[in-house]
């Protein structure tokens, strides 16, 4: 199966989804934003969505965390984790992009 965890670093709390190929949520849990919040928030995902601590990570970040984000992506790491870094507008792009309100489109713009 083809899954992966992505990891919102932003505001008040971490939201960590454990997610299929297909776009389905696989889990879901939150922690209060830190550096500790976000690993344990990405190991729980996978945890609870019955995969190995070797899956792929994403790490969507609000620019104004990323100094959180470069600690989170070297502790995940450590873990033999993939891990992908991108801002948040852009995540939420591609989400559209892939299984959103823009799925199928040829050209779509996120505002």
């Amino acid at each position: 199966m083809n899954t992966s965890i992505g990891v919102d670093v932003r505001g008040a709390v971490v939201l960590a989804l454990a997610v299929g190929a297909d776009g389905q949520v696989l889990a879901e849990t939150t922690a209060p934003l830190s550096t500790d919040g976000a690993v344990d928030a990405a190991v729980r995902a996978a945890r609870d969505a019955g995969l190995g601590e070797a899956t792929p990570i994403g790490l969507a970040a609000w620019e104004p965390k990323l100094a959180e984000v470069g600690e989170v992506t070297r502790r995940l790491a450590a873990r033999s984790a993939p891990v992908s870094v991108t801002g948040a507008g852009l995540a939420a792009a591609a989400g559209e992009t892939r299984i959103g309100a823009a799925r199928g489109a040829r050209y779509a713009a996120c505002l």
